[in-house]
């Protein structure tokens, strides 16, 4: 397929593909995305190869996929599909919490950003334009989900932390927001902004997914 509208950093998207087999949901996501990007043109598709047939030859610079296409006999297919046809766009796989599982196969194929079905807007604002920033976007509600109730005050790993910054990086694996932990500490967002930010690099790790992996295997 051409690249003729890909870059490395999008910013402003020329073109985002929506794949979802509910024609509802589907109509629903346009109206936000447009939102979000109104300059953008918008590829509507029930199913990968629907795509196929209607792109013309056209890459789209994001390409949002449904999980509830997601399946059994598909998960092998379906991974492989987007790394040979869509290689070059940022793709976004929303699903339900209950079908987080079923992500694996994708973590190693250059899936951009993932978040639930149920999405706010606000949510999705911000992992697209992550997103087209050339950034990747993990809901914290998956990787609660994901994970599972991983507490980090048992662990070893937290005596490299301070009694404050292990506070937060326990609500961090839990899910919750920067904003909602400032205001659970009665802390500035700026401060704990900064705790995360010491909380990632004495860790060595570069976003909350990488932290819940490694105090799972601590």
């Amino acid at each position: 397929m051409k690249n003729s509208n890909y870059n490395k950093s999008i910013h402003e998207p020329e073109c985002i593909a929506i794949i979802d087999n509910r024609t509802v949901f589907r109509k629903g996501l346009r109206a936000s995305v447009l939102e979000i990007f109104p300059q953008a043109s918008i590829l509507e598709a029930g199913s990968i190869k629907d795509l196929l047939s209607q792109s013309s030859g056209i890459t789209p610079n994001i390409l949002l996929f449904s999980g509830s296409i997601l399946s059994e006999n598909l998960n092998t297919e379906i991974p492989a599909l987007l790394k040979n046809n869509f290689r070059l766009s940022k793709t976004i796989i929303y699903c339900g919490r209950n079908a987080i599982m079923s992500l694996s196969p994708f973590y190693n194929e250059g899936v951009y950003g993932y978040i639930p079905d149920d999405f706010e807007e606000s949510e999705l604002s911000q992992c697209l334009s992550m997103v087209s920033h050339g950034k990747k976007y993990i809901s914290p509600e998956l990787v609660w989900e994901y994970f599972g109730n991983t507490s980090l005050q048992s662990s070893t790993l937290t005596k490299k932390l301070s009694r404050s910054e292990g506070l937060v990086a326990n609500f961090l694996i839990e899910g919750k927001s920067v904003s909602w932990i400032a205001k659970s500490m009665d802390r500035n967002i700026s401060t704990i902004s900064t705790q995360k930010a010491n909380i990632f690099r004495k860790m060595r790790v570069n976003n909350i997914i990488e932290l819940a992996r490694l105090y799972k295997q601590s």
